[in-house]
């Protein structure tokens, strides 16, 4: 029974799943990597907030004439009943780089088994090439980010938005 993760033992647990390469440790996290159907290595991490809980994620990167169809198919991946406990958004990455993460909580308050750590990240690692499949897809049936601005979606946006305001602050 697992009542408190540490690096080690998440270490552990990670290596025992045969698909996920270049594992390592530093002070607060286990990074690694996934190769895709594709042959496309795919970054991954399981950081460590604290002795009950550990987020696991995998990055994928988006073009940034994309980013906001990568929001778009985000939430619509959310929604779906095939998520499995996972969970995606869009963020940037520095300046210019937008990400699209997939995400998994890890708890074990109240005690796990180390099978059932291994089974949440199992989950995760099997849920990568469905999402990437359902992003790709979804982020070119979107379309572009300019799109938008040409159909007046952001103006759309504006009003709506502004309209909610004036009517809250009244």
């Amino acid at each position: 029974m697992c009542e408190r993760m540490d690096l080690e033992m998440l270490e552990g647990i990670t290596k025992s799943i045969g698909e996920l390469k270049e594992i390592e440790r530093d002070n607060d996290s286990i990074t690694f990597k996934y190769r895709d159907k594709d042959g496309d290595d795919i970054p991954g991490f399981i950081q460590l907030l604290n002795e009950e809980r550990a987020v696991a994620t995998i990055l994928m990167s988006v073009p940034d004439t994309h980013s906001v169809s990568a929001m778009i198919v985000s939430n619509i991946y959310n929604n779906d009943h095939n998520a499995h406990g996972t969970f995606a958004y869009t963020t940037k990455v520095g300046d210019d780089k937008w990400i699209i993460a997939l995400e998994s909580h890890i708890g074990t308050r109240g005690g796990v088994e180390d099978a059932a750590i291994r089974h949440q990240l199992r989950r995760l690692v099997d849920q990568i090439n469905a999402f990437e499949r359902t992003m790709v897809q979804g982020i070119q049936d979107v379309g572009p980010d300019s799109s938008f601005l040409k159909s007046g979606f952001w103006e759309a946006l504006g009003s709506l938005a502004g309209g909610f305001f004036r009517g809250y602050s009244s």
